[in-house]
């Protein structure tokens, strides 16, 4: 895995993530879907990756435990091979 840095804004209550554990030793790691909380800004995420060895692993919803994410929109986004 290559460490791409921080991208765009980040506030005071930010929280960097890391999955590469969870991955550990899994082969063929793809991301095919990406889960989103949001109301005019993101609020949560949540990674879905395939293995070849493994197969479906979802990452834990990285979202503020003080809110409440029914009542934010959800959003899901699923990228095709070679996005």
């Amino acid at each position: 895995f290559n460490d791409l840095g921080v991208k765009g804004l980040t506030h005071d209550d930010t929280e960097s993530f890391d999955d590469v554990g969870l991955l550990q030793g899994c082969k063929d790691v793809r991301l095919v879907r990406i889960r989103v909380w949001t109301d005019i800004y993101v609020k949560g995420i949540q990674a879905i990756y395939e293995t070849s060895d493994a197969g479906m692993i979802a990452a834990p919803i990285r979202i503020n435990s003080d809110l409440d994410r029914s009542k934010f929109k959800f959003q899901e986004i699923s990228l095709d091979r070679g996005e």
